[in-house]
Formats: structure tokens, C-alpha cells, sequence
């Protein structure tokens, strides 16, 4: 048996129509597709968007190829898609055998002193430091010149960037950390200072993300070997407002998050775990697409 993994983010509230939606999906569309076991609905308490798909298959095939090479993947996604506010993270599991509990107890022993815990934070960290590094290709770029190889290996190097490292960064931060962080802050001071926070850099994420998209085409031209150029000025203003938004970041709201998560080492892992399923489900959206 196969258990598929969807995490869906669905806009505010939406809950009750959604619920009702999937359900009828779920039972008549997908429940009819060959090798379909069973589901469960599940719903965040932290993230009342949130919530987790879990469908059983005889096969990873039934439902990779069967199911998604079907007319009734096109009917289940017209019944749910309008309601994601991002395209769903799946992933696919599968049952292993129980361990002893002695080499479990030594394993937990391990990584809870080898610093894998603390490495969620230094994720987010070294993400900035990627981001910032790809600035001196997009300077460049911004400078007049002719289409060469070169450029529109550069020009595709940033794309892949600002596609696969900064949109991704940003949904990471705001569905994990952020909710992390806030669920985990004492009342009242503390939160307050982290809800602000928190407001301020979803704030700057959106101008981030509006600047990089009136960016997008010249680029995408350039990846193409076309003859574009990008606005100069406009390149200047997103290096300059990241490199703000990332310094602030770094210096406030990271050592904070640091400090509020670091009081509970299952927290501290639940986020790495978290970033994991992400990171894994990439390659798995990579070849078969959202559910």
C-alpha cells in the first residue's frame, strides 16, 4: 500500500465550502479510480487554511499513471483547484518495518546532540545567501549588450533562481517558520513582537515577488537567446530592497525564531521535518505534477 501525502493551503475562510467540495471529490471521482484503498481529510489546529490529504493506493502507479492519466483527475481538479491559494505539496510513503525500540531511543539520542535540530534556521539563512549570489548575474544582465551564449546562460541561471529558490524560500518561510514561530511565542509581549514582525516581512515578500515578475519576461526572453534588456533601474531597486529585507531578517527575526523554537527540540524538529517534505516533494511535483 502507498500513502499519498497532499498538503493544501486553501484561501481564508473557505474551510466549510472546501471540506465539502473534497469530500464529494474525494468520494465520487477519485473513490471510482482503480487501486483507490481509502482517505482521510485532515485539518491544521495552528493553520485552519492548512490541512493534509491522505490517500491510500495499491500502487505508486494507480495513482502517478493511472489515476492522473485519467479524465478523472481533470474532474477532481475543476471540483477542488479554485480553492488553493498555491499548488498543493504531494509526496508518497511507504510502510517500513517496525525498528527495536533500543536502536530507536540511540538514533533520537544522536541527532538530538549532533546539531541537526538547529539546522531549520541555517536553512533559511544559507536560502539568503543563495538569493543574494545571484545578484551579480542579474547586474549583469541589466547591462546593455547583445544576445552571446553566455547571457542566456546567465539569463537562465536567474530564472531558475528566482523560480525555484525564491518563490519556494518565501512559501516555506510564511507556511513553516512564520507559523512556527507565532505558535510557539509566549502571549502577549513576545507574540505581539513576532506578529509584527511577521506582517512586515510577508509585506516585503510581496514586493519582492511584484518586482521579480515585471522582471520575468525580459528574462525569460534573454533564456531564450532573444534580444531584450531588462530595466536597470528596476534591477537596482529589487537588489537593494532584498539585500534590506534579508540583513533585517538575518539580524532580527531569525535569532529570534532561533531563540522561541529552541525551547522544544521536537518543535525545532517538526519544522525541519516539515522543510524536508518540501525539499523532497520538489522532485516529486518535478515529474508527475500537483494531485
Amino acid at each position: 500500500m502507498i500513502l499519498e501525502v497532499a498538503d493544501i493551503r486553501i484561501a481564508p475562510g473557505r474551510q466549510a465550502e472546501f471540506e465539502q467540495a473534497v469530500h464529494h471529490g474525494l468520494q465520487t471521482v477519485i473513490a471510482k479510480s482503480k487501486g483507490f484503498q481509502g482517505y482521510q481529510v485532515r485539518r491544521s489546529i495552528e493553520s485552519p487554511e492548512r490541512y493534509l490529504l491522505l490517500l491510500e493506493w495499491d500502487t505508486l502507479e494507480d495513482h502517478t499513471v493511472g489515476f492522473r492519466g485519467s479524465a478523472a483527475f481533470a474532474q477532481w481538479r475543476s471540483i477542488v483547484v479554485d480553492f488553493f491559494v498555491q499548488p498543493p505539496f504531494t509526496e508518497h510513503f511507504e510502510a517500513i518495518p517496525a525498528r527495536p525500540l533500543a536502536d530507536v531511543e540511540v538514533a533520537l539520542r544522536t541527532s538530538a546532540h549532533d546539531g541537526t535540530m538547529d539546522k531549520p534556521i541555517q536553512d533559511f539563512s544559507d536560502c539568503h545567501a543563495d538569493i543574494v549570489s545571484m545578484f551579480d548575474d542579474l547586474t549583469a544582465l541589466a547591462r546593455p549588450q547583445a544576445p552571446t551564449p553566455l547571457r542566456r546562460d546567465m539569463a537562465n541561471r536567474v530564472m531558475d533562481v528566482l523560480r525555484d529558490v525564491v518563490t519556494a524560500h518565501h512559501q516555506e518561510e510564511e507556511a513553516e517558520l512564520f507559523s512556527a514561530v507565532l505558535a510557539d511565542a509566549v502571549p502577549g509581549e513576545e507574540h505581539a513582537k513576532v506578529e509584527s514582525l511577521v506582517n512586515r516581512l510577508v509585506a516585503e515578500h510581496r514586493r519582492v515577488e511584484g518586482m521579480v515578475a515585471q522582471l520575468v519576461p525580459a528574462l525569460s526572453a534573454m533564456a531564450s537567446g532573444g534580444d531584450a534588456s531588462l530595466d536597470a533601474e528596476a534591477v537596482a531597486v529589487l537588489v537593494t530592497d532584498y539585500r534590506a529585507h534579508a540583513r533585517f531578517e538575518e539580524e532580527t527575526f531569525l535569532p529570534l525564531s532561533q531563540t522561541i523554537l529552541g525551547r522544544n527540540s521536537d518543535h525545532m524538529a517538526a519544522l525541519g521535518l516539515a522543510l524536508h517534505i518540501r525539499h523532497v516533494s520538489d522532485d516529486v511535483r518535478r515529474r508527475f505534477g500537483s494531485i
